[in-house]
Parts: structure tokens; C-alpha cells; sequence
């Protein structure tokens, strides 16, 4: 089992969200696993590069489909993050 750190920045329209994540890669039988604790996603392929592009994915499908429907940051909290400024982005509206 590894731990490794994860960097990414996504952009959509009028918006940014950088991340920077602690991940854990293990095997188990043939394939590899990348997995977030701080947002409960994970990725698997049969390669460890693969199993990071597919995280990478499914980060990308969190985080597009979190701000489309204005859930991202209660999706947040409800992992246990607590969000600076919350009252600035209380009625945040994405789109």
C-alpha cells in the first residue's frame, strides 16, 4: 500500500477547483486501486497509471456533477470538510 499525493486543477466556465488530495494505491489480485478517504472515490485499472487516470475520471464526473447541481459544497461537509467563507458561498450558485 501507497500513499501518494494528488494535485489536479479543474476549470468550467466561471469557476476553479484546484485539489490536492492524500490518495492510497494498493492491489488486490489483478488489479490496482487508487483511493481518496477525504472524498470516498476511487479508480482501478490493471496498470497503477491506469488506476490514476482512472481516478482522475471520476474526480472529474464528482466534480462536474456536484456544481451542476449545487451540491459540492454539502457533498463537502458531508465527508467531514469544513469549508472557509461558508456564508460567502451559502447560496452559491454555479451555473
Amino acid at each position: 500500500m501507497d500513499k501518494i499525493r494528488h494535485t489536479a486543477k479543474f476549470k468550467k466556465e466561471r469557476f476553479e477547483v484546484k485539489t490536492n488530495l492524500f490518495l492510497i494505491l494498493f492491489q488486490e489480485d489483478e488489479h490496482f486501486i487508487v483511493y481518496s478517504p477525504a472524498l470516498d472515490l476511487s479508480g482501478y485499472g490493471y496498470s497503477e497509471q491506469e488506476a490514476k487516470d482512472s481516478f482522475n475520471t471520476v474526480l472529474a464526473e464528482f466534480i462536474n456533477y456536484t456544481t451542476t447541481k449545487n451540491t459540492f459544497f454539502d457533498e463537502l461537509k458531508k465527508h467531514g470538510w469544513k469549508i472557509k467563507g461558508a456564508r460567502k458561498y451559502k447560496n452559491y450558485r454555479w451555473t
